[in-house]
């Protein structure tokens, strides 16, 4: 795997060229990130009983970790996240796993329109790529059922 440069500025841009850099190489992450380990299973195992049956949105899903756990139970899953070759690695992995309640969206929460509410939002390792987290929030707000997780 090719060295990422760090972020240097806090802008969509460089964001998501970092990202598409890391997810650029499908191998690696199949041999290395997607095994059951880490906080996307411990999460999925937390909150199991209330995935169950449900409408799930994985903001920030990269290579979909959460999103496949979340499958197996779910009624189904959204996963989106800012990085074309992130949504491109998921949608392959999809196809392999042969898993048809999962849908990978390439988008932004802030460019995110869906009308539909969710059971269950999870956002993992995204917070700190937010430019605007008051929008962000009010998104959610609209995104949630009443009775949903976040």
């Amino acid at each position: 795997m090719k060295k990422i440069k760090p972020i240097n500025s806090k802008t969509l841009k460089a964001s998501k060229k970092t990202y598409d850099d890391l997810f650029e190489d499908l191998d690696f992450y199949i041999k290395t990130k997607l095994k059951a380990r880490g906080i996307h299973d411990l999460i999925f195992n937390v909150y199991k009983k209330k995935i169950k049956n449900s409408e799930v949105l994985d903001i920030g899903c990269g290579l979909g970790r959460f999103s496949f756990f979340a499958s197996k139970v779910a009624k189904n899953v959204t996963a989106i996240d800012m990085t074309s070759n992130a949504i491109n690695c998921a949608k392959k992995l999809k196809l392999a796993l042969n898993i048809k309640n999962i849908d990978f969206i390439l988008s932004t929460i802030e460019d995110f329109k869906l009308n539909k509410k969710f059971d269950f939002i999870l956002l993992s390792g995204t917070l700190e790529h937010l430019i605007d987290s008051d929008q962000f929030f009010k998104k959610i707000t609209k995104l949630l059922k009443p009775s949903g997780v976040f």
